[in-house]
């Protein structure tokens, strides 16, 4: 994951898109409320697991990717939505819409990730702190959940945020110790090559970096050693 020393990104990533509208659809306070205490889940139906739960449904022990069948058994009144990435696609579009008027800069990564460069906006904003509290207070406006990262690449921008770090910081060091706790299996690293690296114990990005760079190369496609 190396540094584009240039650059500073933010990866924005939406966990629960789909479920964030759903609630949201809902303009009056008591119609809001009662939704957020109904159990409600999104389901993934390629292979019936649930892959959005909203806190009343946390609440009454249900987990992300459990079965279908399961949780039906163990909550009786849990609504349920079919997953649909066309719905989150189309959103993020929207989401980028608006933080247009605050940064020049956007990548799209669908169905449920944005890319900020930020390096560009400092000067502008005075600073990376608060040029973020311009772009989180934008998010917070629209009733979404967010995990947010900074990182010199956009990679490592987007290991930091899968591995819910919520870190926006500048500062290399502390971005290089926080990277450094990653688990691999959130980046985009080939399949093959992560599953060829867990067997010889290569698990996280410090584990990796222990490991001699012609090791790596005999071990990785060039496509994988191209990521890192």
């Amino acid at each position: 994951m190396q540094f584009d020393t240039r650059s500073l990104w933010i990866y924005l990533h939406f966990p629960r898109l789909q479920l964030d509208l759903i609630e949201a659809a809902n303009t009056d306070y008591q119609s809001q409320q009662t939704a957020l205490q109904q159990p409600r889940a999104v389901v993934n139906v390629t292979n019936n697991t649930l892959c959005q739960l909203n806190q009343a449904a946390l609440s009454k022990g249900l987990k992300l990717d459990m079965g279908l069948a399961s949780a039906s058994l163990s909550c009786s009144d849990l609504q349920l939505h079919e997953y649909s990435d066309n719905i989150e696609s189309n959103h993020i579009v929207n989401i980028a819409d608006s933080l247009y008027l605050f940064t020049c800069d956007i990548v799209l990564a669908p169905p449920n990730a944005i890319m900020l460069r930020a390096q560009n906006m400092l000067t502008l904003y005075g600073g990376l702190q608060e040029y973020w509290q311009v772009i989180k207070r934008t998010l917070e406006r629209q009733q979404i959940q967010f995990i947010s990262a900074s990182a010199y690449s956009i990679q490592a921008a987007k290991v930091l945020a899968l591995n819910h770090k919520q870190l926006i910081n500048n500062d290399r060091a502390q971005i290089e110790c926080h990277l450094k706790e990653c688990l691999l299996a959130h980046c985009d690293i080939d399949t093959k090559d992560l599953q060829k690296l867990a067997r010889i114990g290569i698990r996280t990005y410090d584990d990796l970096c222990k490991l001699p760079a012609a090791e790596l190369a005999n071990r990785v496609s060039r496509f994988s050693m191209g990521i890192i």
